[in-house]
């Protein structure tokens, strides 16, 4: 059986103020390195078969920190977070006095993305395609693996594993350094164990 655990980097100060970061690189604040080491003693309990992030300094910093360097750390870009195109460094009041659709994102998101950014299906076939790699690297073993990745991208991974589809990508929210557990049965059967874990 396999314990695949998902953990949101640590906040950042564009995350404090509602800015929208996508593949902008910017750091974690002082409170999100302080969420990366306060979930380091969960994290401690465990071990891991494998611990790889996106390639974005938010999340990398996160595993560091979150795992205290116990593990040698991967990363991976096609677990980024969502691009958001034009909407990068912007704010919701900043984009509806452009009068971007921001209102149709946030209750269509499927069918109004970011513009110039991905959609949710380009999200999702390349964050799951890495998440299916690291699966079948393995599918034979007995253990816990770990992934740190981005709010939307966590979400997306989490409707494809549960199997509810993107249309269900609104239906979660995952804290800053926010931990989901899903067990991976050896049936394939996938049960989500825990979500926003601390």
């Amino acid at each position: 059986m396999l314990n695949l655990y998902l953990l949101r980097h640590g906040e950042t100060d564009w995350n404090k103020i509602g800015r929208f970061q996508g593949w902008t690189d910017i750091p974690l604040n002082e409170t999100g390195r302080m969420q990366a080491r306060s979930i380091a003693s969960t994290l401690k309990k465990l071990e891991f078969l494998h611990c790889v992030s996106s390639d974005l300094g938010r999340a990398h910093e996160t595993l560091s920190l979150a795992t205290e360097n116990r593990y040698p750390l991967h990363q991976d870009q096609r677990f980024r977070e969502i691009f958001c195109g034009a909407w990068e460094g912007q704010t919701k009041d900043s984009l509806r006095e452009q009068n971007e659709h921001i209102e149709k994102y946030f209750h269509d998101p499927l069918n109004f993305p970011p513009r110039e950014g991905e959609t949710l299906h380009q999200l999702l076939e390349r964050s799951s395609a890495a998440l299916q790699e690291l699966l079948n690297t393995y599918s034979a073993a007995t253990g816990n693996l770990l992934i740190v990745s981005h709010g939307g991208t966590i979400r997306a991974l989490l409707t494809h594993l549960l199997g509810t589809g993107l249309s269900a990508w609104n239906s979660f929210y995952i804290n800053n350094c926010g931990l989901a557990h899903i067990i991976i049965e050896p049936t394939g059967r996938k049960r989500l164990a825990l979500l926003n874990g601390s």
